[in-house]
């Protein structure tokens, strides 16, 4: 009995570092995407609202990569103005990509 349940450990160990080579891969993809999300903004440069890890999980999304909204964290917590700003996506407990985002005009 105790002969099984090492193999299953092992099997379990095993498939565990294929996740996390194929979550490394689609880290290192993430990373090198460019990321573009389109807002509504008034006369004086501002946006209407904010910018949500719900719109980033969304442009990821229409690049191919689906990931849910739960595992992108904003580094800047309110995003409210134009520009470049970043995000952390976790996708393992051992696998993290930080990807760069534009916010600009719709």
């Amino acid at each position: 009995m105790k002969k099984m349940h090492a193999e299953t450990q092992k099997q379990r160990t095993f498939k565990e570092g294929l996740r996390k080579a194929e979550l490394t891969k689609i880290a290192e993809n993430i990373k090198a995407l460019t990321i573009r999300i389109a807002v509504k903004v008034g006369d004086n440069g501002k946006i209407f609202g904010s910018v949500s890890n719900a719109q980033v999980a969304e442009a990821l999304a229409k690049m191919g990569q689906n990931i849910d909204r739960k595992h992108i964290t904003l580094v800047e917590e309110h995003i409210k103005a134009l520009g470049t700003y970043s995000a952390e996506i976790a996708l393992h407990r051992e696998v993290k990509a930080t990807v760069s985002f534009d916010v600009v005009a719709e």
